[in-house]
């Protein structure tokens, strides 16, 4: 998606489709799709915060 210019000048970034891309907004998207898709969004986010760690802690290359 390419982003178009924002003529007032803020921090949110507009996809030509008309789509916002603001984190509030994505996070509650993907909630969503997990909730929808009966997914357990309590793993995955354990799973996310000990790859963040791990990543903090060693670096990729």
């Amino acid at each position: 998606m390419r982003r178009l210019p924002d003529p007032a000048g803020s921090a949110r970034g507009d996809t030509d489709d008309g789509r916002s891309c603001n984190a509030s907004k994505c996070n509650d998207e993907v909630t969503a799709w997990m909730r929808r898709k009966r997914l357990d969004e309590r793993a995955f986010l354990q799973r996310f915060g000990e790859v963040v760690a791990a990543l903090r802690l060693d670096p990729p290359a």
